[in-house]
């Protein structure tokens, strides 16, 4: 669906400064029973979405390149408590937030992270608008106006913003449709972006966007190739 009203308003917006990513990028989320493989950590740029960068600390991943994250965690839930708490005295490089209609500059976020000693050595905030270019931009590249913008996980967020940033392929990994939970936690996370993640799955695997499965499970589920250490 077009949006001329919204396109005229983000054509006119410089939007945020984005980092660029080159070669592969390893979206890492925060489902259970993660598939980690070696080859990506080491050669992958490690890009993690709100408090996934926990369970890959045991394979010696003390900062990730960036980290993706929400900006709503003063919303009282426990699991929201719990990743803040757990992300005490952590860091990323890149931490970038995506912002609320209520809160555009993150300021809310921003404050707890610092109250949590959780640091990063550049920020990018991700606004309402720039979402909708960067989702047009990444899944209609030949579309003239922008196009309603897709409400994912912050997991498939991050897979669109890694391709707008420049990598050539992204590899992903803790992504599920069959679990509920969470890798580096025993409280119950509920999957609240399912359509909407399988949704813009469909356009990838229909434009061909070089977006790969780590496990077969995902790959059954969302029409994904599978990720291959080697060509």
């Amino acid at each position: 669906m077009y949006n001329i009203g919204k396109s005229i308003e983000a054509m006119r917006r410089s939007g945020p400064k984005l980092p660029t990513l080159n070669g592969t990028a390893f979206v890492f989320g925060a489902a259970p029973d993660p598939v980690v493989p070696e080859a990506l950590l080491e050669n992958a740029s490690i890009v993690t979405t709100n408090a996934s960068q926990l369970y890959l600390e045991q394979f010696g991943v003390a900062k990730p390149a960036v980290t993706f994250m929400r900006s709503n965690m003063n919303d009282g839930k426990n699991t929201s408590a719990m990743k803040l708490k757990k992300l005490e005295g952590r860091e990323t490089g890149v931490l970038i937030l995506v912002g609320t209609k209520e809160d555009p500059a993150c300021l809310i976020q921003r404050e707890l992270l610092a109250d949590t000693g959780y640091r990063h050595d550049s920020l990018v905030i991700i606004e309402r608008l720039d979402r909708l270019k960067i989702h047009t931009k990444v899944l209609h590249p030949a579309t003239p106006f922008y196009i309603r913008h897709y409400r994912p996980s912050m997991g498939l967020q991050a897979i669109l913003v890694c391709l707008a940033m420049g990598a050539e392929k992204v590899a992903v990994s803790g992504i599920s449709f069959r679990t509920s939970g969470c890798s580096f936690s025993e409280l119950d996370y509920a999957r609240v972006h399912v359509e909407d993640d399988l949704t813009v799955l469909r356009r990838i695997t229909r434009i061909d966007l070089p977006v790969f499965a780590v496990d077969e499970a995902l790959a059954t589920d969302s029409g994904l190739q599978v990720w291959q250490a080697t060509p």
